[in-house]
């Protein structure tokens, strides 16, 4: 399975949902793909210093939003562990694109 840029629009309840749904019509050990926006130690001063290549200047709670008034547009998230709000179904994360605008690594 599959998902670009899902995530990077979604609230954590609608995320829940969606990690609950892949879970449960994954096979056994089937793999997902997902993208998502992460806040970490190395995206947080970036973010706060005014210089990522996205802005996520709106905190609220587990994650920070690019318009207050338009939360969908885009989402990221803490990275506790990989990604995703609190209660989402364990996985692991592969690579990812800083909010900073480098390239992605592998974790």
């Amino acid at each position: 399975m599959f998902l670009s840029s899902i995530f990077t629009h979604m609230v954590p309840s609608e995320v829940l949902h969606y990690l609950d749904e892949i879970v449960r019509v994954l096979k056994p050990r089937g793999r997902c793909l997902a993208t998502f926006f992460l806040l970490n130690d190395e995206t947080r001063p970036c973010i706060e210093s005014g210089t990522p290549a996205i802005d996520f200047p709106h905190a609220l709670g587990e994650h920070r939003v690019r318009d207050r008034e338009k939360p969908h547009t885009t989402i990221a998230y803490d990275e506790p562990g990989c990604a995703g709000p609190a209660g989402a179904p364990a996985f692991a994360c592969a690579r990812f694109r800083t909010a900073t605008g480098r390239e992605p690594r592998i974790i």
